[in-house]
């Protein structure tokens, strides 16, 4: 109150003022502007005029923008819609307003917006550029992206990562397709300097980097990497870094920061530890989260370095580490890192498994953890250790001469730990894909087929679409010949994607066996029903001498004669010479069981044509019909007298000119035939020199030689083949589309191949017909593919009951005294290579023998054994 008791009041305004403009005006340049939003919407409502729609139009881009810049795209988003609703009709606001949209992550919008106000070339590939930025500045923005926008922005991320992980070739290929001229041209350039730069190579980064355009965010990034780079750690920081330094951090940090990284660099760790320790409350006092982001930085360099360490050194750094760096909100105890270091080369499962399991206690009170996601956190750590122990089991169990896998107890416990995990973890998150697949997985490993079908079966309970899960169960119920089932199976596979080869396929098999079950089961028309069912869906196999096969042994024992010859005459009018035709009818007569006088014509009929002259064409039916048995171990009786009748035709075909396709089929089948190694080299080295620019024949050569095993096998001459296979296929590929699917398979072999040669007898790849000089290379190999010495040491390791991987653990006395005893002086390593082999080593007993202990035996002195 003024003296007197009177009030003192302003001076009046102008009606100028007063009007709705103006007080919109005055919030504006108040900063006022959710005020100036809401007034302006008054204003329009009142008077719905053209001024009153651009005054809107402004609050709400003003408003957004600062949204924008306070962090918060969501409410931004929000403002933007409302404007673009409104209606954008000021000229001069269309190039803002569409920048706003980019920002937001309204980039259809902002493109739809600039259309609208004209086709201006320049302002167009402008705005193309922002969107790029943006798509790569904030990829969760980017879903109103064009999509060649966010396959380009995906694909220049993937490259930045690549380069982060160190794989600078991988960045480079990604990079390959990207057009200079593009909206990631500028990335481009940008990652390739950045390639450089990590690798110190000046020269390149100032011919990526120099040329980047200014304006936009590549040269800006660049630039501040340029700037922080420098030689000298301890060198003064530039001038432009120090005014900022002093102007927005109010703290010393980047100085320190870099002493700190070169500290790391050098592994001075205790100094580094000592210097973050030191700055942790200036670092609090910048941004309270900058501590734990420099502990995000050094927490996986951490682990490494202490995993090197010694027991008591790595003790006494986790708990430097522990107390000079900010614990992450993700590991408020510590708990993870301890966890993941007992994980380490010096550690154990079982020290870590603890750890662990307080970690799991963490993640159910860690406030950076939303309540909905604490399931899958749950999940991914128990999957995580599901996986370890699986591992730890795969490193257990071994490989015997048999070529079985053997798990002792210690793999089989590990085995039961990880299964037990991972169930734990599809119970903490029941929506758990990963979990499911990698049980499945695990299942599969350990060659449980069972295990597996049920595993996936609940996968489908959570995911009834999922397409390959319906088809590995469609495959395991028709391998368990259970077509029922498959058929279930397939055709839900084939709803979800009817045009999939695979599911139809999977359909066209389950309707077979279908067949031949209601056939054994006398229900003949249902019978026919699923062959019609089958032809619907594969009518180009309907004339195939299998399938006509079957239809003949199928009315055969439905006592339909007339219909049986009917279809006999029609598959021998499809064949050059009736043989594959008979052997089909003998092998379905097996399976369809009938009766041993239907049999006996078809079995004179197939070795009456068997006996004659020999064709190609027939070798190559022959040994197709032979193979679709082979592969999928499909078994029926007299499956071996088939199996020696078409090898011994196919020993009379030596000397034929073949096709490709047939002696590739021969090839094949007589790949799996035991015992026929000469037959298949001399096959395979025919269909080399007859067809020399096909892959398989070299395919063949070259695994044939690798299934001798490390001790037989000759790397080099199986490499040579494989490199001749794989440059024929590539050559091939863009015809041959089985060339094609060829080619990641040989680039296995070679990976198997190199495995193989640097494993642990790799050493002995000279002495055992592997690669070596002619000085260093020993004795020729035994004509019959095995080194006579090779043979006594492997004699020797069967009577000892060793692995050969055990003479690696033993030094020169204890492998002696394992293979000879501990105390025969008269024994001599050297007698085993003398020209007199001695008298053969007997057969070792069967398992489970137990040799009776002679009366003498119990006379002789225990002898003392030896420590290992």
């Amino acid at each position: 109150m003024a003296p007197g008791g009177k009030r003192k009041t302003s001076p009046k305004q102008s009606d100028g003022d007063r009007t709705p403009r103006a007080e919109v005006d005055r919030l504006i340049d108040a900063g006022k502007l959710k005020d100036a939003v809401k007034r302006a919407k008054i204003c329009h409502r009142d008077q719905p005029t053209a001024e009153h729609h651009r005054l809107l139009e402004r609050a709400y881009l003003l408003r957004a923008r600062q949204l924008v810049e306070g962090g918060m795209p969501s409410a931004a988003q929000e403002v933007a819609h409302h404007l673009i609703t409104f209606g954008v009709t000021d000229p001069a606001l269309a190039v803002p307003a569409a920048e706003l949209l980019v920002a937001v992550g309204l980039a259809d919008q902002a493109l739809a917006l600039h259309r609208r106000f004209g086709e201006d070339p320049d302002g167009a590939d402008h705005l193309r550029r922002r969107v790029a930025d943006q798509a790569i500045l904030h990829p969760e923005r980017a879903s109103g992206a064009p999509a060649e926008v966010r396959e380009g922005a995906a694909r220049i991320l993937e490259a930045l990562a690549a380069v982060q992980s160190g794989d600078a070739e991988a960045a480079r290929s990604l990079l390959k397709d990207v057009p200079r001229s593009s909206p990631f041209g500028e990335w481009k350039r940008f990652t390739l300097g950045l390639i450089a730069f990590h690798q110190r190579d000046d020269t390149q980064v100032a011919a990526a980097w120099d040329r980047l355009d200014t304006a936009r965010a590549p040269s800006r990034i660049a630039s501040a990497l340029r700037l922080l780079d420098t030689a000298d750690a301890n060198a003064p920081i530039p001038p432009a870094l120090e005014g900022i330094e002093r102007h927005t951090l109010g703290a010393a940090v980047i100085q320190p920061l870099r002493s700190i990284a070169a500290m790391i660099a050098e592994d001075r760790w205790p100094e580094a530890l000592r210097a973050i320790h030191a700055i942790r409350p200036g670092l609090r006092a910048i941004d309270p989260t900058l501590g734990q982001r420099l502990t995000s930085v050094l927490y996986d360099p951490a682990i490494k370095s202490i995993s090197r360490l010694g027991y008591q050194d790595a003790m006494q750094a986790t708990r430097e580490v522990t107390r000079s760096l900010e614990p992450l909100a993700i590991d408020p105890r510590w708990n993870r890192f301890h966890a993941l270091l007992w994980e380490g080369p010096q550690g154990s499962l079982e020290d870590a498994e603890p750890y662990w399991r307080k970690y799991l206690k963490d993640l159910d009170t860690s406030a950076a953890i939303r309540e909905d996601e604490r399931p899958m956190a749950r999940a991914i750590v128990l999957r995580h250790l599901g996986l370890v122990f699986a591992d730890e089991a795969d490193d257990l169990a071994h490989e015997g001469l048999d070529g079985v896998i053997h798990v002792g107890p210690s793999g089989t416990r590990a085995r039961k730990k990880a299964v037990a995990f991972l169930e734990e973890a599809l119970k903490a998150c029941p929506a758990y894909r990963q979990g499911f697949e990698s049980l499945i997985t695990l299942h599969r490993g350990w060659e449980q087929p069972e295990e597996a079908a049920a595993v996936s079966r609940r996968l489908l309970d959570a995911f009834p679409d999922d397409f390959d899960t319906l088809l590995d169960l469609a495959s395991h119920y028709q391998d368990r010949d259970d077509p029922s089932l498959a058929l279930d199976y397939a055709r839900q596979a084939r709803a979800l994607r009817p045009l999939d080869a695979r599911a139809a396929n999977l359909e066209w098999a389950a309707h077979v066996s279908l067949a031949r079950h209601h056939a054994l089961k006398r229900r003949f028309e249902d019978a026919r029903r699923a062959f019609e069912a089958a032809t619907a869906l594969r009518p180009e196999d309907a004339r195939s001498t299998h399938f006509l096969a079957r239809r003949i042994v199928l009315e055969l024992k439905a006592g339909c004669e007339e219909q049986a010859n009917a279809l006999i005459d029609e598959a021998r009018s499809l064949l050059v010479e009736p043989a594959p035709l008979w052997l089909a009818i003998l092998i379905e007569a097996r399976r369809y069981r009938l009766t041993k006088p239907r049999r006996e014509p078809f079995e004179a009929l197939w070795s009456e044509a068997t006996a004659g002259k020999t064709r190609g064409e027939t070798a190559g039916a022959l040994a197709s019909l032979m193979n679709s048995f082979l592969v999928t171990d499909i078994r029926y009786t007299g499956r071996d007298t088939h199996i020696r009748q078409v090898a011994a035709y196919l020993k009379r075909t030596t000397r034929l000119k073949y096709r490709e396709e047939d002696l590739t089929a021969v090839c094949a089948f007589v790949g799996h035939v035991p015992g026929d190694r000469k037959l298949f080299e001399a096959l395979a080295r025919k269909g080399e020199r007859l067809f020399p620019d096909a892959p398989q024949f070299p395919t063949f050569l070259g695994t044939w030689e690798m299934e001798k095993g490390p001790f037989r096998c000759n790397p080099t001459k199986a490499r040579n083949w494989l490199q001749k296979a794989l440059t024929l296929a590539e050559a091939r590929a863009a015809t041959d589309p089985r060339a094609a699917t060829l080619i990641p398979k040989l680039h296995g072999f070679l990976d198997d191949l190199d495995r193989l040669s640097s494993g642990p007898l790799g050493m002995f790849g000279p002495f055992f017909g592997g690669p070596g000089t002619p000085d260093t290379a020993g004795p020729p190999p035994d004509p019959a593919g095995f080194p006579p010495e090779a043979q006594a040491i492997l004699d020797l390791f069967e009577r000892s009951g060793m692995r050969p991987e055990d003479l690696f653990a033993l030094d020169d006395e204890d492998f002696e005294d394992e293979l000879f005893g501990d105390g025969d002086e008269d024994d001599d390593f050297g007698e085993l290579f003398t020209d007199d082999p001695g008298p053969a080593l007997p057969a070792p007993p069967p398992p489970g023998h137990r040799p009776r202990r002679s009366p003498l035996d119990a006379r002789k002195p225990k002898k003392k054994k030896k420590k290992r």
